[in-house]
């Protein structure tokens, strides 16, 4: 009986799993758009005194960081799941995401070479955030304190590395602990990350 269930909770087939990746997806890209379009965020980024390519800039690195979000939590999911349905289809979902992404680039009418470009974005996003967790992850964990909490909770460390990776690629390195702009990007991030936790699988 248990395993009738799982096996229609946790079904692979390909249409269900481009279905959740899809619903996955969208879930941090409409709120990517809502960060891009809103006027404090916009201030603090002297929005309307960049150029074009600054401003697709913002925008790219926004979306790719939901992505990335994404596929880390996954990862967290497909690390601790069980039984081994659950894990298969965690793992079928975390390959399609990306690939969706791309697809879904395509769908619309993006070039292909700039769709070839999201895809080595995206990897290397995917890369830089996963060793800026660890590398965080090793330094919290000879601290005291709430540092060394942060340390154990691996899905609070992967929050807060996607929103200081955020913070960081919009102010191109320059970065200050009382910058407002921080404050606002985990704000952004935040329902993101729970929603994607809570509805990932």
């Amino acid at each position: 009986m248990f395993k009738f269930f799982y096996y229609l909770k946790y079904n692979t087939h390909p249409a269900r799993i481009e279905t959740k990746a899809r619903q996955l997806v969208m879930i941090g890209s409409k709120q990517a758009f809502r960060m891009f379009k809103s006027e404090d965020v916009r201030r603090l980024l002297d929005f309307n005194k960049v150029g074009r390519t600054e401003q697709d800039r913002f925008f790219n690195e926004m979306t790719v960081t939901n992505i990335v979000m994404l596929m880390l939590i996954l990862d967290y999911k497909i690390e601790n799941s069980d039984p081994d349905e659950r894990r298969e289809y965690l793992q079928a979902v975390r390959a399609e995401v990306p690939k969706y992404y791309v697809g879904f680039l395509k769908r619309i009418g993006i070039p292909k070479e700039f769709t070839k470009i999201w895809q080595k974005l995206i990897d290397l996003r995917y890369d830089e955030y996963y060793k800026d967790k660890m590398e965080w992850k090793r330094e919290l964990m000879g601290a005291k304190g709430i540092k060394h909490e942060i340390a154990t909770d691996n899905r609070l460390m992967i929050f807060q590395t996607m929103a200081f990776g955020l913070y960081r690629h919009l102010r191109r390195g320059k970065v200050s602990p009382k910058d407002e702009l921080y404050k606002r990007t985990q704000n952004f991030l935040l329902p993101v990350y729970k929603g994607l936790v809570k509805k990932a699988g």
